[in-house]
């Protein structure tokens, strides 16, 4: 008896270590891309100031996103926003989805050059058209811009300034 409540035991304790790995993964992962989220992209910013003395923040939206959800299906929608992440993992270091069609990107560094390259790179990966299901699809995408310190030194009013920086480059 005392061997069959142990064997229990070890069965609930194993089965409540994979769920806590697995809540610990979602509240760091975006569950549709597996990429980090904006929680993650928190943690690494405050770790990132320690080193860094420029840090930019350049904010990713996907055109007329909406569109395509209401043309093709949200599961389409979803298949088109893996494709893109697809592209954009590995090629970034500090690389997010933060929400929906909105992505985050954590520039490191102040060289000019290696900023315009990362903002060409982003060019270059969009500018491929996507096939899914036998449809070929352009996805543009709009960019907003802020940096630390210049613009703040606080995740969220850098987050904000790059959203409300893409928002008048739409215009």
């Amino acid at each position: 008896e005392v061997n069959y409540i142990r064997d229990k035991f070890n069965v609930i304790s194993d089965d409540l270590l994979a769920k806590t790995d697995q809540l610990r993964f979602l509240a760091y992962n975006d569950p549709l891309t597996r990429l980090p989220s904006k929680n993650r992209a928190v943690i690494d910013f405050d770790e990132l100031i320690k080193s860094s003395e420029s840090i930019s923040f350049i904010y990713l939206d996907l055109k007329r996103f909406g569109v395509i959800n209401e043309n093709f299906g949200f599961d389409f929608g979803d298949e088109i926003i893996k494709a893109i992440s697809q592209r954009m993992l590995n090629k970034f270091e500090h690389f997010y989805r933060i929400d929906g069609d909105e992505f985050l990107i954590l520039h490191t560094t102040d060289d000019k050059q290696s900023f315009n390259n990362t903002v060409s790179y982003v060019n270059k990966i969009f500018k491929k058209p996507i096939l899914l299901n036998g449809i070929t699809l352009s996805v543009d995408y709009n960019i907003g811009v802020s940096n630390y310190p210049d613009d703040s030194t606080k995740f969220e009013d850098l987050l904000a300034y790059s959203v409300i920086a893409m928002q008048e480059a739409k215009q």
